[in-house]
């Protein structure tokens, strides 16, 4: 916190149905055209990832065969609600897999080129930035199927409990009923701010996990960052910044629900049969935003104040929320993504030499340091310090530096996103 504390002082601020069907027909009329050039099988023998990896294999079929609009699959069915929700994942992770596989660099694009057709060659940057706007908007409609969702268990919950309050009043007298309301008051009114607060995070996160309340799950989220950071869309920075603060926020709610469950603080629980790992935040999640920012710069007539601040702003946030969360680590693509931001977005000068030397050190300590941040810190210098003390580093071999500034590398690195995440 204190190195982030210093840079910031070095960096200026220089689904109705009917809806829904809407929705689906402008969906549909974007992929109409790219239909036909969507990801045919890729067979789990002829990828060059890891058979283990989620984001490809068997999983990816072809979309002509699929429903893509999703219109007869975001709605309610409130008698078979777990089955239908599972049936919606499945659907809609094939058709972002799908859609995945033919954006250039993309976790699931990289497969052998001479299992791909001509017409999937020939696949451009307007194309991946289409497919990159349909990914956004199936998890969109993901989170909107799942915040009505929960309203209406809500609804529900409140008439349960206005009828047993009717029930109670039948049975008990007047008097004791009003001393009840009394004994109700004073314990809401007994809690803390502090504590009020974090009562309702834990009841939002027991409503989170209740079945078809939770939403899109984390493989989704990072599909459609990932495709935003390889598209080079141009709103690329504050959309997965929105997805990043969508996910968070979900997570912070069902871990203090989880948390609270296995201290025994509330009286509800969660479902034992939620499975909080499909929900919770990865390192692609966090690197894929860091790598939209370091590619910002790749958008054309971007190169203006407003824009600069934006992306610095989202790089050293993002990497601030990276050192706070719980559940992933720092790797060498997070250094590495961050160090392109500077040396692209800062001036070259002392001040950027000595953000740039404090990153490294901190890669450093976490033992990250690998022949991506050592690319990225070449370029990422300035001042006459930063230039007497980068050829130590710089220009020796990744196998000459300490062994423990390398400690971390393949413990830390993303399973599924190479050095990508």
């Amino acid at each position: 916190m204190m190195m982030l504390s210093s840079i910031s002082t070095v960096v200026s601020r220089n689904c109705s149905r009917t809806a829904l069907k809407r929705s689906t027909a402008l969906l549909r009329h974007k992929s109409s055209t790219a239909a036909a050039a969507t990801a045919r099988w890729i067979p789990v023998e002829h990828s060059q990832q890891n058979s283990k990896n989620p984001f490809v294999g068997a999983e990816i079929e072809p979309l002509e065969t699929l429903d893509t609009s999703t219109s007869n699959c975001y709605s309610n069915h409130d008698d078979t609600t777990t089955t239908t929700t599972t049936t919606i994942d499945q659907l809609v992770l094939k058709v972002m897999r799908g859609h995945s596989a033919l954006i250039e660099g993309s976790l699931v694009s990289r497969v052998s080129k001479r299992f791909r057709s001509k017409q999937d060659a020939d696949v451009g940057k307007d194309d991946s930035i289409k497919r990159a706007d349909i990914m956004y908007e199936l998890v969109q409609k993901g989170v909107q199927f799942a915040a009505e969702r929960r309203e209406e268990v809500l609804k529900m919950e409140e008439t349960e409990k206005e009828e047993e309050n009717k029930e109670e009043e039948a049975s008990e007298s007047e008097e004791a009923g009003t001393d009840d309301d009394d004994d109700d008051t004073t314990q809401k009114s007994s809690l803390t701010e502090e504590e009020q607060a974090e009562h309702e995070l834990i009841q939002r996160g027991i409503l989170y996990a209740k079945p078809g309340c939770t939403g899109p799950t984390i493989e989704m989220y990072d599909l459609a960052l990932d495709a935003l950071a390889c598209s080079r869309h141009p709103k690329a920075v504050s959309l997965s910044e929105a997805l990043l603060d969508d996910l968070l926020e979900r997570y912070e709610a069902l871990s203090a629900a989880r948390d609270a469950n296995d201290d025994h603080l509330s009286s509800n629980s969660l479902d034992d049969n939620f499975d909080l790992t499909l929900y919770t935040p990865t390192q692609a999640s966090f690197n894929a935003v860091l790598r939209c920012a370091a590619n910002a710069a790749d958008v054309a007539n971007s190169m203006d104040e407003r824009r600069r601040d934006e992306v610095i702003m989202t790089a050293f946030y993002t990497l601030d929320r990276l050192f706070r969360a719980d559940c992933v680590y720092r790797n060498a693509a997070s250094y590495a993504y961050v160090l392109r931001v500077i040396a692209t977005w800062i001036p070259e000068s002392r001040s950027r030499g000595n953000v740039a030397r404090g990153l490294f050190e901190k890669a450093c300590e976490e033992g990250v340091v690998n022949e991506q941040v050592l690319e990225a810190l070449r370029d990422a210098g300035g001042g006459m310090d930063f230039e007497h003390w980068a050829p130590s580093v710089v220009d020796c071999d990744i196998k000459d530096l300490p062994q423990k500034w390398r400690r971390n590398v393949k413990r830390r690195q993303n399973p599924h996103g190479a050095i990508l995440y």
